[in-house]
This record gives structure tokens, C-alpha cells and sequence, in this order.
């Protein structure tokens, strides 16, 4: 199972331009919890409309013979539910697989078509990336500049009120 939910993942990346693992796995962990959970307690329902009952023991017989001859019924339900009961969810788990239509010559495309597609996007990031970094050097180079007019200016004011000053005194 875990091939195909990786196929599904490259076919949903091939078909959308996204890649969804983190979702994809959050949902495949919910649905096999919560299916362990329901077949646990199945399983327990079960084996108690079959007569199993872990509190009683027969203390002269072994315990194969106080089975065997104090509970054929749940020795039935046993066998049901650890032959019958997995090989119908093994039908069950066949039907997916008749519409599972990603061959392995396929998955191989897709997978070598991904591989263009990542290589254009990072060539793609690698020149968006170099033209930020040099616009923040023409930037950078700009409030260099300006900032050494800020100071030039600065001085050029402190120069005219030093002057008007001097004129004040003299005055």
C-alpha cells in the first residue's frame, strides 16, 4: 500500500504542481487508527457473541479439553474470525486495486517528468533569487549614497548655523 499512496502522490503533484505528503499522510494515519480502533472492538464483540469468556476456567481439565468440550461455539467463532474474517477484507481490499490505474511504466514518466519540472523551478528560483540579491545591492548602494548626502547635509548645516551664530556675535 505505501508504493501506491507514493504514486498517488507524484501523480497528484504531476496533475496539480503541488505536493501534498503532509496532508496525504495526516489522512492515511486518521483512517488507520480509527479503522484499528473499530476492528479491535469489533473483534471483541465478537468474541463474546461466540461464548468467549476470559473469567471462566475449568480447573480438573487442560485447557485444550476444557475448550474443545465447554465451548465449540467459540472455538467456531475463533477459527471464523482468524480465517473468514481476513480473507474477506483481503476480496475487499482487491476492488481498489481494479481501479488502480498508475502502471509502473507510467509512475516512471511521471517521475521523469517531475524531475523537468523541479529542475525548471529551481533554475527558476536561483535567477529570481540572484536578481533580489542584486537589486538589494542597487539598493543598498542607493542608501549609501543617500545617507552620505544626509551627512554632507548635515555638516553643510551645521556650517550655516555655525555661520549665523558668528554673525549673531558679532552683531
Amino acid at each position: 500500500c505505501g508504493f501506491m499512496i507514493m504514486d498517488c502522490l507524484d501523480y497528484g503533484e504531476y496533475k496539480s504542481g503541488e505536493r501534498t505528503e503532509g496532508m496525504t499522510f495526516a489522512v492515511n494515519n486518521f483512517f488507520m487508527k480509527t479503522g484499528n480502533a473499530v476492528f479491535s472492538s469489533a473483534l471483541m464483540l465478537l468474541l463474546g457473541i461466540f461464548g468467549y469468556n476470559a473469567a471462566v476456567t475449568a480447573p480438573g481439565l487442560d485447557i485444550g479439553e476444557s475448550m474443545r468440550y465447554n465451548y465449540p461455539e467459540m472455538l467456531n467463532g475463533i477459527f471464523i474470525l482468524m480465517t473468514i474474517v481476513p480473507a474477506i477484507g483481503l476480496l475487499i481490499q482487491i476492488i481498489p486495486m481494479i481501479f488502480y490505474k498508475l502502471s509502473d511504466k507510467k509512475v516512471l514518466e511521471i517521475v521523469d517528468e517531475l524531475k523537468i519540472i523541479r529542475e525548471e523551478k529551481e533554475k527558476e528560483k536561483e535567477q529570481k533569487d540572484m536578481s533580489v540579491s542584486q537589486d538589494s545591492l542597487a539598493l543598498e548602494g542607493v542608501s549609501n549614497t543617500i545617507g552620505e548626502d544626509l551627512v554632507n547635509d548635515n555638516v553643510y548645516s551645521d556650517n550655516i548655523s555655525n555661520v549665523a551664530e558668528s554673525e549673531e556675535e558679532k552683531k
